[in-house]
Formats: structure tokens, C-alpha cells, sequence
């Protein structure tokens, strides 16, 4: 199975690194945006497997985010990541409808939550390449 190239799209730089690191320490090739709009142009120009988004973001929410990648990238698997457990509630509906993943992370997240995340998740992809083509 190879390895995900992922995209984390975070506005707070210092999680947004973290994110990175811990991503790029596990083997994963990984791109970063700090808003909605970097994302979309990174996503026009590279193809990703996984897209990991922040909700609450100036300009553009987690849930557009999510909204437009899918439109250029139907194929790539989009999770939420969230400090505010009130606003996955009242946006978990919204970001499912618009092609994302049920499951959602809190921050502050867990020691290898982010690696064992993409793993799960590149393990589905693969399962699902043999299963179907």
C-alpha cells in the first residue's frame, strides 16, 4: 500500500506545522494551507488523497472547503478536524452532504491521531481499488 499524499488546511500556523511534521515524521507526502482559497488552488493544481480541514476558518469554513475540493477532486477523501464541538454539530450535516467523511477529529488531537487517521483511510482506498478497479 502506498503512502497518502495529504493535504492539511489549518489557519492556525502553529497546529498547521505541527499537522505537517507529524504527517511528514509517519512517511506521508504532505501540502499545507493556512485558508479556503489556498486549498481550492492548491487542489486545482495536485491531486490528493486525503484533505484534512479545520471547520471554523475565516473566509471559508471546513464545510465549503469540503464542498469545493469535491467538485474539482470527487475522489479524495475529506475529514473534518475541529476544536469546537458545537460547530461539528451544527455542521456535521452540511459537511457530509457536501462529499465528507461521518467521522471528524477533535483537537486537540491525540498522540498518532493524524497518521493512524490516514492510514484507516488509505486502507479503505485500497480495499476499495481491489474490490472494484
Amino acid at each position: 500500500m502506498g503512502k497518502a499524499k495529504i493535504l492539511i488546511v489549518d489557519d492556525e500556523k502553529i497546529i498547521l506545522m505541527a499537522f505537517v511534521k507529524e504527517l511528514k515524521t509517519a512517511g506521508y507526502e504532505v501540502l499545507k494551507a493556512m485558508t479556503g482559497n489556498e486549498a481550492i488552488e492548491i487542489a486545482r493544481k495536485e491531486k490528493f488523497d486525503i484533505v484534512f480541514t479545520d471547520l471554523v476558518m475565516p473566509e471559508m469554513n471546513g464545510v465549503e472547503v469540503c464542498k469545493r475540493i469535491k467538485e474539482i477532486r470527487p475522489e479524495t477523501e475529506v475529514v473534518l478536524i475541529s476544536g469546537h464541538p458545537e460547530e461539528i454539530q451544527k455542521f456535521q450535516m452540511d459537511f457530509i452532504d457536501a462529499g465528507g467523511r461521518e467521522e471528524w477529529l477533535r483537537k486537540p488531537l491525540g498522540q498518532d491521531e493524524l497518521p493512524e487517521t490516514a492510514k484507516k483511510i488509505m486502507k479503505e482506498i485500497e480495499e476499495k481499488k481491489i474490490k472494484y478497479g
